[in-house]
């Protein structure tokens, strides 16, 4: 008899710790439903590299010519991104951001913030005050990113396995979960892959997960 009861209890756990995954589940997809619905609808900003630190590390060990190297390397880079991004990208409207302006976007400090177009030309923030917006990143990718939560705001806290790739941050620059597509790449298979190249797959990897989904998508965004 106890033994049954016993078993009673354990199915009984077990199916409530099914229902509660299942929640889990579902309440994830639905905000990345909505996630994609207003990425689709409002601003990405391009966030471009920076070596600004390692620069200033070298420069002020008297390495100055291995600091003009790195920053001509890093010129170079961004200047790709930025053509990439223009040639392969069109699953939102998008702008870019330099990488030492993210502090004010992360303080929202948006009336000093300059952003800048396909063109790169500078213009003003302070709208983005009174919209939504993500941001997209080359800087890598977590296999389940992490967060914190810090004076009763959300702050990035690392995340599982890293990889070489193209991810999309939210309004607090934390990396949006499964099973939202990002673009992780192992180190050896990144190298065999320029920007266009990722920027081209990465993009058709978002217009097919929205129109796989838009159906879903429009019943719990409408």
């Amino acid at each position: 008899m106890k033994t049954s009861s016993f078993i009673k209890i354990l199915l009984c756990c077990f199916i409530l710790q099914l229902f509660s995954s299942c929640a889990v589940i579902f309440s994830n997809r639905r905000d990345v439903y909505q996630e994609m619905h207003d990425i689709r609808e409002n601003l990405t900003l391009v966030k471009l590299k920076s070596v600004d630190n390692k620069i200033e590390w070298l420069t002020n060990r008297g390495q100055t010519k291995a600091a003009e190297e790195l920053k001509e390397e890093n010129e170079k880079e961004n200047q790709e991104i930025i053509a990439a991004v223009i040639e392969h990208y069109n699953f939102s409207e998008y702008s870019f951001i330099k990488s030492q302006d993210m502090r004010l976007l992360k303080v929202e400090n948006y009336d000093d913030l300059v952003i800048y177009d396909s063109e790169m030309k500078p213009k003003s923030a302070s709208f983005l005050k009174d919209m939504d917006y993500y941001v997209i990143t080359f800087d890598g990718v977590y296999s389940n990113p992490l967060w914190d939560v810090v004076d009763g705001k959300r702050v990035p806290a690392g995340g599982g396995e890293w990889f070489d790739g193209i991810a999309f941050l939210d309004k607090d620059l934390i990396q949006i979960k499964k099973p939202f597509p990002q673009l992780g790449l192992p180190s050896h298979r990144a190298t065999l892959n320029s920007h266009h190249s990722k920027v081209q797959r990465y993009n058709q990897m978002l217009i097919n997960w929205y129109a796989r989904h838009s159906k879903r998508i429009d019943k719990f965004v409408n």
